[in-house]
């Protein structure tokens, strides 16, 4: 197992989260045992808060990605049941055991349920082509002049708040928000991935609501 995988952030953290999956770790120090399983949608989040409450010194080692978070808590309480209490009063899923062990049973449960997951470094590379493909269509959508409504739309928006006396965002702060948007519509769709054909009707009201 890796010291410690790769912890998703930025686009590929929103990407992740607007798609709703959600994710089954293991978690372990340096000398691999004690071990700790548990679900996650944003494992930055997740590991943050372990080193908080259990100790400072752990590393995710590995992570599975399936469609929900309730499929992923099926997955964690069928290998607790194997492994008995958890070991940390502050936490669940801590058991006095090494990491493999609990990666193997993951696997089982799996296996024995007829399950799929996807590994984290094929989700990670799945969300990355996605977000590619987004970074392409808006910047050939720019080229075109197809993204003129949005600086309209800007200027006019950071007009009428310096009218009020407001501070209003930046141009890259609005764009980045724009992007947001449609990093969640791409994620909502049923076609994983595809950026063709991405509609901005409502794009406005999301990124310069107030509030």
């Amino acid at each position: 197992m890796p010291v410690e995988l790769e912890i998703p952030h930025g686009a590929t953290k929103e990407y992740l989260l607007a798609f709703g999956v959600a994710a089954v770790y293991v978690a372990a120090p340096l000398s691999g045992e004690p071990a700790a399983i548990g679900v996650a949608r944003d494992l930055g989040r997740a590991l943050a808060k372990l080193r908080e409450r259990w100790q400072p010194a752990i590393f995710i080692n590995y992570a599975i990605w399936t469609s929900n978070h309730q499929r992923a808590e099926a997955i964690v309480d069928e290998v607790a049941a194997v492994f008995g209490p958890s070991l940390a009063s502050s936490t669940k899923g801590v058991f006095e055991v090494r990491g493999e062990r609990l990666v193997g049973a993951i696997d089982a449960v799996i296996d024995r349920n007829g399950w799929t997951a996807t590994r984290h470094d094929v989700a990670l590379g799945r969300v990355r082509a996605a977000i590619d493909h987004l970074d392409t269509a808006l910047a050939q959508a720019k080229a075109a002049g197809g993204l003129k409504f949005f600086n309209t739309a800007f200027k006019n928006y950071r007009q009428q708040a310096m009218s009020r006396g407001e501070r209003f965002m930046t141009y890259g702060e609005a764009y980045n928000r724009f992007r947001r948007h449609m990093v969640a519509q791409i994620a909502s769709r049923p076609a994983h991935g595809k950026a063709a054909g991405l509609e901005y009707g409502d794009a406005l009201k999301v990124v310069f609501r107030r509030g």
